[in-house]
């Protein structure tokens, strides 16, 4: 054998001793995700990001805010639902592509109501944030000189209270449409009808008969 071979040879020997063994086997809950977990990771990557965001502001405004109606008290439960939010969904995401975990935080029923609280209360939350624009954006009264600040900062919070709401309800449909069951394990899809699936064909079934 030449030189050349015997280097081939050692480069060869060298890769199969460093590479990286398939995730399947160096984690038995975990497997390669398809497009939906994919989908379902970026939307409650989307939801965690916006509800920092309001964790960040809406203390602000509560801090800052001493004069006007009801705003310092709404940004204060904002501002705690938003710790909560991003606390659990973080933790979710972290159990979601867990196929053959049997612990409790990935089942898809806790996902599925999860998300449709969180929608029902981010839309509460952002309709009583717009409560208060009238007062928050009111520029011709006499003020600390600060009302258009305080009009973006509330503004702000609204925003993104809504976008928290839009995320979480197609967050919602998501699941809806792409998970096996209420006590089925979230991670799991390959082979088997979604949710949705199963109550189209309930209904079409009832409706022969």
């Amino acid at each position: 054998m030449g030189f050349w071979e015997s280097l081939q040879k050692v480069k060869l020997q060298a890769q199969d001793g460093f590479d990286i063994p398939p995730l399947a086997e160096t984690d038995q809950d975990s497997k390669e995700y398809p497009a939906v977990t994919g989908w379902r990771i970026a939307l409650y990557s989307f939801v965690l990001a916006f509800a920092v965001f309001l964790d960040v502001l809406a203390p602000l405004d509560a801090a800052l805010n001493s004069e006007r109606r009801f705003m310092t008290i709404f940004a204060s439960i904002v501002s705690v639902f938003s710790l909560l939010t991003w606390i659990w969904t973080s933790i979710l995401l972290s159990r979601l592509n867990r196929p053959q975990s049997s612990s409790i935080l990935t089942l898809a029923s806790v996902h599925f109501y999860t998300f449709v609280s969180l929608t029902i209360v981010w839309l509460a939350l952002g309709i009583m944030l717009a409560t208060q624009t009238p007062y928050e954006c009111d520029l011709e009264s006499p003020s600390d000189g600060l009302a258009s600040f305080w009009c973006g900062l509330a503004g702000t919070n609204i925003s993104l209270s809504f976008i928290e709401f839009i995320f979480c309800g197609i967050t919602t449909i998501l699941l809806w449409k792409t998970t096996k069951g209420l006590s089925g394990n979230i991670g799991e899809l390959d082979g088997v009808n979604s949710w949705y699936e199963m109550s189209k064909k309930k209904q079409a079934g009832a409706t022969q008969v």
